[in-house]
């Protein structure tokens, strides 16, 4: 009896480990959550594997110049901070994922880096380049280092789920 108990609670325990995207599901699985071109999963968000609570969540995400102010356009070859605010009632940690990629070829858009100690940059099928979380944060704010592609790419689109 003790045996089988043990075993079991082995089992569960390695599932657990192996099922959770504690570390991002880019990072854990190869998967895009956000929204993307990329999402394979018919646009299957984090919601599809975390849940069992009531949440209402919401997402902010923000692009800012060298002085803080929230720009619409971008200069070829500027450095910019990509945020990421992810907020929800009830939830006790966060995670997010974000990704930037140029219209219509959805090509990766500039370069984005990680800035905060929460998010890290995992790239999928050799190229494309995801923002994700190290692991579950306590703050919802994740913030990136995006310098902008060259002059005349297009219009660059930004996916994030959190």
């Amino acid at each position: 009896m003790t045996k089988t108990f043990f075993t079991l609670t082995g089992l569960i325990g390695l599932a657990l480990i192996l099922m959770s995207n504690d570390t991002g599901v880019a990072t854990e699985a190869g998967k895009d959550r956000t929204g993307s071109p990329f999402n394979a999963t018919g646009g299957q968000q984090c919601n599809a594997c975390h849940s069992g609570a009531s949440f209402s969540t919401s997402i902010t995400t923000r692009l800012k110049d060298t002085s803080g102010a929230i720009v619409t356009e971008y200069l070829g070859g500027a450095t910019y901070t990509y945020e990421v605010e992810v907020t929800s009632t009830g939830a006790t940690a966060y995670g997010f994922q974000a990704i930037a990629l140029i219209s219509g070829s959805n090509a990766n858009a500039g370069t984005l880096s990680a800035s905060s100690a929460n998010s890290k940059i995992k790239v999928l099928v050799t190229t494309r380049r995801y923002a994700e979380h190290t692991a579950p944060s306590a703050s919802g704010l994740f913030v990136m280092n995006w310098v902008a592609p060259a002059p005349g790419s297009g219009t660059v689109n930004f996916y994030a789920a959190g």
